[in-house]
């Protein structure tokens, strides 16, 4: 009975992961130009939590969803070197990452301390730094690029990933896939939590107004980045300012929050105002330096 109902929850898992990374590989969702170039690419971020929160063998969906992404939504050939090569060594390269943390490391996967983070960031972006150069080969070998745009699509390849996994997947570690881990365990976990932490949940006014206030300075930063006409786009470094905020106030798990609506709110700003042909090509470097 217990076998069944955990194989159903898998499955569930499973079909839920497919569809959201269907979704996430939208060209209105990482801002598509044409094969190569993307803004951001956030589905990896979903990747790297489905790995390291659940399990490495999960790598297998991966190269599947990548290559049904690659077909359904940009009519590449199934034979391609992209839906092939490239789906096979982009679930390799993550799933090798996810089984170095979970195992020979041996990280916590909240990433509540500040050696687990500094791990986590080196082998993840250690993951995109080999599978960006096997995805930008692969483009070559489609004669989907040329040889003189390999440095900007590898480029813009790696900050894209690089993106997601630090934007994305650390707020799915920390806020999401505890839930999911503990749903998929066969054995309910009977510990309950401490009243210090109960403690440490609960809302005040004052918590509340500062939320309030952190999030009312993210909205403000943005639209001063993306919508004044005076020096429109070139008020980057003020995006430092709410996530710094966050992080000295409340560390880890509040930051990663602030750092997806963060990027998330930078794409919405691109779609209200639609970016020149200069800032797309900074785009990603911006969504990259929020994260840093």
């Amino acid at each position: 009975m217990h076998s069944r109902r955990l194989i159903f929850r898998h499955a569930l898992i499973s079909l839920s992961f497919v569809l959201l990374y269907l979704l996430l590989n939208r060209p209105e969702v990482i801002f598509f130009s044409r094969i190569g170039f993307v803004a951001w690419y956030p589905a990896i971020g979903l990747v790297m939590a489905l790995l390291l929160g659940v399990s490495p063998w999960y790598a297998l969906l991966v190269c599947f969803a990548d290559a049904l992404a690659g077909t359904v939504i940009y009519a590449g050939p199934v034979r391609s070197f992209s839906n092939t090569v490239d789906a096979v060594g982009v679930a390799a390269c993550y799933g090798a990452a996810a089984y170095v943390l979970r195992g020979p490391l041996q990280i916590d996967l909240r990433l509540r301390r500040r050696r687990d983070v500094v791990r986590y960031v080196f082998v993840s972006a250690t993951a995109a730094a080999v599978a960006t150069i096997i995805g930008v080969a692969c483009l070559i070998a489609d004669h989907s690029i040329t040889w003189g745009e390999y440095g900007s699509s590898a480029l813009g390849w790696f900050l894209g990933d690089t993106i997601g996994l630090v934007g994305i997947a650390p707020f799915l570690l920390v806020h999401v896939f505890p839930h999911v881990r503990k749903w998929l365990s066969p054995t309910p976990s009977r510990l309950r939590p401490t009243g210090a932490h109960a403690t440490e949940t609960m809302f005040t006014f004052g918590g509340l107004a500062e939320i309030c206030g952190q999030g009312w300075t993210i909205l403000a930063v943005l639209w001063v980045m993306f919508g004044t006409k005076d020096g429109r786009y070139e008020h980057f470094y003020l995006s430092f300012i709410p996530i710094i905020w966050i992080a000295m106030r409340q560390g880890v798990q509040r930051v990663v929050t602030g750092l997806l609506a963060l990027n998330f709110g930078i794409v919405v700003a691109m779609h209200l105002f639609p970016p020149t042909a200069v800032l797309f090509a900074k785009s990603p470097c911006l969504c990259w330096c929020c994260p840093r």
